[in-house]
Parts: structure tokens; sequence; C-alpha cells
């Protein structure tokens, strides 16, 4: 998962994204993030673009409340009144990776393979 994705995912919760100095090793992901407005407008690519350790990721997806259901091969936020059932983002990071999470949170669904599916 990209550095931008992971901020994008997180974003509707931003007290998640302070967790990226719970560990020294990340505390340079923490200051790119109180900068991204700065990264965003400079274009700096090198740090947007930058593949997040999976573990930093699961350590701040594992603290989300948003929950996501597979409908008829996509992927969606699910709702309250949903049917089926539902997964964490950790889950779906697991299963399909970040940019499936961040595509979700940006079109509202993402394309999902029958072969991918859970369950298969």
């Amino acid at each position: 998962m990209k550095f931008w994705e992971l901020v994008a995912v997180c974003c509707d919760e931003p007290g998640i994204l302070e967790h990226l100095g719970d560990r020294p090793e990340w505390n340079e992901y923490l200051d790119w993030w109180h900068r991204e407005a700065a990264l965003a407008d400079n274009q700096e690519r090198d740090k947007l673009d930058r593949q997040m350790p999976d573990e930093l990721c699961r350590h701040l997806l594992v603290r989300t409340r948003t929950r996501y259901r597979i409908s008829n091969g996509y992927l969606r936020q699910a709702s309250a009144n949903g049917v089926g059932p539902t997964y964490s983002a950790v889950e779906i990071y697991d299963r399909y990776g970040g940019s499936v999470l961040e595509q979700v949170r940006e079109k509202g669904s993402a394309p999902i393979q029958q072969s991918e599916r859970f369950g298969s």
C-alpha cells in the first residue's frame, strides 16, 4: 500500500494516523503525514508513492471502524442495513491489497475477481 493510499483510506478517522508514531522506525511517516498537503502540492512522488511496510498498514487498518461487503462481484463499504457477511479493512488488505481499499473510498466500489472472493 502506498503512503498516499493509506492516508486516503484513514482520512475520515485522522486519529488513526497518529499511530504512525507508535514505533521509532515509523516516525518518518508521521512527519510525512503532518506535511501531507505540502508533499502533494510539491508532488514529492518518492514519498507519496512509497510502499508502506505491511506491519505498519495492518497496525493502522485494524483501528478503523469501516466494514466492507462483497456483492455482485464488487467490494463496497458495508451499510448498516445490508445483508451478508462484512469484512474489516485488515481482512480486505490481507486478501486484496491496500489499493482496493483506496479505490472503494474514492469511487464507492471496486471490482473483485470471482477467484479472489472470500470463501472461493
